[in-house]
């Protein structure tokens, strides 16, 4: 039976003692009652990696969090050649949480990365899977597609690894991923189904490296 992978739990653990450049970390407007719950992750990264910046467009965001011992520095992830913090820096993991579906460019996304790389570097690439029952059961039954109005596209398992390829990169790692927890019938069987046929959890996660 399929082992249902936590994207926290995931990246936590990828980033445990390592230099990382954590892309998208605000997570919108959300992030103060995260901190609260501790369920922000980029507080969670900050606390196990041996050294973390953030990069995020939310510049009023950026500098309310900096004052509260942050270290975000304002950019388009779609152009962080022009980011002067960034510059001459490379990390051990590059992360991009629920990131990718955001953007209008994420050829362009991708290529940019490079050279943040060095040898080893990783890429953590999270996004909704398109073919999750959370997303198509609500659009087959009643019509009502699941998306929020700042996502630009789905992605499979497919799509995002063809992507991922023809963008000069090799997977390390593939996993599909769920959130979902145990607390009731209904959640007791949306697990089962999940572990049984994981193609229809709600998230995938590819890990990524440069291509020699």
């Amino acid at each position: 039976m399929f082992e249902i992978i936590r994207k926290h739990e995931f990246i936590i653990h990828k980033c445990s003692c390592k230099k990382v450049l954590d892309l998208g970390c605000i997570d919108h407007d959300l992030y103060d009652e995260k901190i609260i719950t501790n369920n922000w992750l980029h507080k969670k990264i900050q606390g196990v990696a041996s050294s973390v910046i953030g990069v995020d467009l939310l510049e009023e965001m950026v500098v309310r969090l900096n004052k509260k011992g942050f270290n975000i520095v304002k950019g388009d992830v779609e152009e962080l050649s022009s980011v002067n913090e960034l510059k001459n820096k490379k990390f051990d993991i590059i992360v991009a949480g629920d990131l990718i579906e955001h953007l209008f460019n994420p050829g362009r996304f991708l290529e940019g990365m490079k050279p943040f790389f060095h040898e080893n570097t990783e890429l953590i690439l999270t996004t909704p899977n398109c073919f999750s029952t959370s997303y198509m059961l609500p659009y087959i039954f009643s019509g009502f597609e699941i998306v929020r109005e700042d996502h630009t596209c789905w992605y499979s398992e497919k799509t995002l690894k063809q992507l991922i390829l023809m963008s000069g990169y090799a997977v390390k790692e593939f996993h599909y991923r769920s959130e979902k927890i145990i607390n009731g019938i209904r959640p007791f069987f949306r697990v089962s189904l999940r572990k049984l046929f994981p193609r229809f959890c709600e998230g995938l996660i590819f890990v990524v490296k440069l291509r020699k």
